[in-house]
């Protein structure tokens, strides 16, 4: 990997000496021409326009002429998406017309992965989408180039899955501008406009989210492994503190590991019942998923899985319903199977203590002792959670030491509750954070996240939370960046579904906020007499 890199500055070095005879290239870029590097993770295909630091000081001087630099990597054999001259003319004449979108610039990225139109919307969003669109097939570039609605703020972060380095389009419509399609640069140094008008994206067809093929379907299938695995090993080690279990284990007696079947199986259905849920809603609403990577988790079984977009959106309101679908269809499944599981608790903690008064059995003998034995102070760690075992269980079932015993599928539920609320926290690619996105916009998702972010880390640090520990850790590394764009980000979502987005996370914070020290009353030691 070092070579290629040397080797490619080597070559961006060269087209920089063979386009721009006489300039210094390690001169500063001029005003007109500030880069911005978002970061992005390197693709195989987006490898020679990633990492900014590498490739920023080769690239000084030449940043304004991008049609003679395409040349000079062509000569070279360096293949890179764009949308080329030929292309952004046919687009400004033939495609775009003035009653659709009055366009009063065109600024590209740097090597022109990434073009946008700036002006004026002379329709709706849908409708002026909609027209683009039939034009681009018309023309025959249906193939070559995608269009994307957005506004010109987001459109500063937008450049395909990948990425690369790409001209900070500051907020003005002429910045960088090819006007009317030639390639002599028009520079505009005053900025115009606010950032929130809708302005046309280009970007090259190939240039999509890479989910498809055989690498992704081997690491989906492994993390598919890895996670029943853990989901296994965690039904086991609920059972650790139950009286005789471990002594039969040690024993050699494995049948008593058929006691763990229900849990785990609980576990797994629950993190099943939220993935198809997004994909039931993405086959309905016309959306392209990639395979499933599950995530596995020691402490409760499996975080859930990571679910890509194998292609963009349509709209904000397509990633929102795809987006809230599984964590809702999650809540619902958690909670049903932790209200089944106390019920069950309930009643065979009552049947056992009828016939302990009548002298039929003991403990030992009920069918409470077929059920995981847990501090019941895990039940304080979630407010909602601690309510729900409190209101159907006011007595507790407390055994000696400040165990509690409860059915496995009390412990499945709760645990799913955590696991859902921790997808619905509204950072990145989570399903909160695409909630988020979709809901209020890219500004507005990326505040949220950061501050999210930082109080999750909070979290961790304060409450010695292994749990929160390992979600963090993923999260920071593989989940903290915004998702791709949507077709049309500029219509928003309708008010109901905003409010659903609302609700889901005022439901995954009661979820994680703990029960205040107030309320959290000590449950009452039934099995002592047991």
């Amino acid at each position: 990997m070092e070579k290629s890199r040397l080797a490619k500055e080597k070559a961006l070095a060269a087209a920089a000496a063979a386009a721009n005879p006489g300039v210094d290239s390690s001169a500063p870029l001029p005003p007109t021409a500030t880069t911005h590097l978002p970061p992005t993770a390197p693709t195989d295909e987006a490898d020679a326009t990633t990492d900014a630091d590498d490739e920023q000081a080769p690239l000084r001087g030449i940043a304004k002429f991008p049609s003679v630099l395409a040349a000079q990597l062509e000569a070279m054999g360096v293949e890179l998406p764009n949308v080329t001259e030929e292309t952004i003319g046919i687009l400004k004449d033939k495609v775009i017309s003035m009653d659709v979108f009055f366009v009063t610039g065109v600024d590209r990225s740097l090597f022109s992965e990434r073009v946008v139109f700036t002006g004026n919307l002379r329709m709706s969003p849908e409708e002026a989408l909609r027209l683009l669109n039939e034009a681009v097939e018309e023309v025959g570039l249906a193939t070559t180039v995608r269009l994307f609605m957005i506004s010109e703020e987001a459109a500063r972060d937008v450049g395909g899955s990948g990425g690369g380095s790409v001209i900070d389009l500051g907020r003005s419509s002429g910045t960088n501008a090819v006007r009317g399609g030639g390639s002599v640069m028009d520079v505009d140094d005053e900025p115009e406009g606010d950032g929130s008008r809708p302005c046309i994206v280009a970007l090259p067809y190939s240039d999509k989210p890479d989910v498809s093929g055989l690498r992704p379907s081997v690491v989906a299938f492994c993390c598919l492994l890895v996670a029943a695995v853990s989901t296994g090993s965690y039904g086991i080690s609920a059972f650790a503190a139950s009286p005789g279990f471990a002594a039969a284990i040690n024993g050699g007696d494995l049948s008593v590991l058929s006691r763990t079947v229900p849990m785990s199986a609980a576990t797994a259905v629950i993190a099943v019942v939220h993935e198809v849920a997004h994909r039931v809603v993405a086959a309905v609403r016309g959306v392209k998923l990639g395979p499933p990577f599950f995530v596995p988790s020691l402490q409760v079984g499996n975080y859930g899985s990571v679910t890509p977009f194998a292609d963009f959106p349509p709209t904000r309101s397509h990633l929102l319903d795809v987006a809230l679908a599984g964590p809702i269809a999650g809540f619902v499944a958690s909670a049903a199977c932790l209200v089944t599981g106390l019920v069950l608790t309930g009643s065979a903690s009552a049947s056992a203590a009828s016939a302990v008064a009548s002298g039929g059995f003991g403990f030992a003998d009920s069918p409470l002792a077929l059920f995981p034995v847990v501090p019941a102070a895990l039940f304080r760690a979630s407010a909602l959670g601690g309510y729900i075992v409190q209101a159907l269980l006011p007595g507790g079932v407390i055994g000696v030491d400040g165990l509690v015993t409860v059915h496995p599928f009390v412990l499945a539920g709760y645990t799913g509750l955590l696991a859902n609320a921790l997808n619905a926290l509204p950072i990145g690619r989570l399903d909160g954070g695409r909630a988020v996105l979709a809901a209020f916009g890219r500004a507005t998702a990326s505040a949220v996240g950061g501050v999210s972010l930082t109080l999750l880390g909070v979290a961790t640090v304060f409450g010695d939370s292994p749990l929160l520990l390992a979600w963090l850790l993923f999260v920071l590394f593989l989940q903290r960046d915004d998702d791709v764009p949507c077709l049309n980000e500029v219509t928003e979502p309708s008010t109901a579904r905003t409010v659903a987005a609302l609700v889901m996370l005022v439901v995954a914070v009661a979820i994680l906020l703990p029960m205040p020290v107030s309320v959290s009353v000590p449950l009452a030691a039934v099995t002592d007499q047991l």
